[in-house]
């Protein structure tokens, strides 16, 4: 599961194997989802970093981030969370999989010019949009590396609403392309007029996100320095996270050459890696 941990003070009480265990509050909703989807009610088994790592044990964490890569990889499925129904998000998710859609039959330029003639379509689902991609989830730094090890068909929900990271790149990032000119106006009106905050659709990410999954499914060649910028662009508790978030993306000769060590000093970490890529790629 790819999800965001959340705010650490609003916990809840779960059982595993019949133990109780104290779990962030977006985790313990994201199960309750996900235990309502038919092929978790058939005994799929669910890998979840906060759950099935440690987290006290620094080795154990130093042991496991290196298997992260391997983890998302040979997963059945790589599942987005993105947090309960709010703010009109089960609008916004509908939206998105219409313009995705319409992207896909080739009827986007017939929606678009019925978008710039009936302005007062979908009244409310830009703002729901623009809301929907402004989550906390968007600015996680591991994510990167667990959609990318997924692939176009990867789910992602946001409470019952679920759609494809297919939909979401191409609802947000091919149709806005095509119709730039009303998509992103649309957006910035409704978060106006609905007194919304409005700084961004996270679209860069979105564009980068999808480009790492290409790299990774082999269509295309790795950039060492747009991974590096997209993941000191992102947020991470810990700094040395900036390099062990991303090792699951990196040539296999690099990363076989880091050693995860949450108690090596940062600047030592960054380091490191520097001299491990210089060293690799000549």
């Amino acid at each position: 599961m790819s999800y965001t941990w959340g705010n650490p003070s609003e916990t809840r009480d779960i059982a595993v194997d019949g133990l109780r265990v104290q779990v962030r509050s977006n985790l313990e909703a994201a199960l309750r989802a996900l235990a309502k989807k038919r092929p978790v009610q058939q005994g799929i088994l669910l890998w979840i970093d906060a759950l099935c790592i440690n987290q006290g044990d620094i080795g154990e964490r130093n042991r496991e981030v290196k298997r992260m890569r391997a983890i998302y990889q040979t997963a059945r499925d790589v599942v987005v969370w993105l947090g309960e129904e709010s703010d009109d998000s089960g609008m916004a998710m509908k939206f998105v999989k219409r313009l995705a859609e319409s992207c896909a039959d080739g009827t986007d330029d017939v929606l678009g010019r019925e978008l710039r003639t009936s302005p007062e379509m979908f009244v409310g689902a830009w703002r729901a949009i623009g809301q929907l991609f402004t989550r906390p989830y968007w600015e996680r730094l591991w994510i990167i590396q667990e959609i990318a090890m997924g692939n176009s068909q990867t789910p992602v929900l946001c409470g019952d609403a679920t759609v494809r990271w297919g939909h979401i790149y191409h609802g947000i990032y091919t149709f806005g392309s095509r119709h730039i000119d009303i998509f992103f106006s649309n957006i910035e009106r409704e978060c106006r007029e609905g007194g919304v905050r409005y700084a961004g659709l996270n679209r860069n990410k979105l564009i980068h996100l999808w480009r790492e999954g290409e790299v990774q499914a082999g269509k295309q060649l790795p950039q060492f320095l747009p991974m590096l910028d997209l993941g000191r662009k992102s947020a991470a508790t810990d700094p040395r996270d900036k390099v062990y978030g991303l090792l699951g993306l990196m040539p296999p000769e690099v990363a076989a050459s880091i050693e995860p060590d949450y108690e090596k000093p940062i600047p030592e970490v960054y380091l490191s890696l520097a001299k491990t890529w210089v060293t690799t790629s000549k």
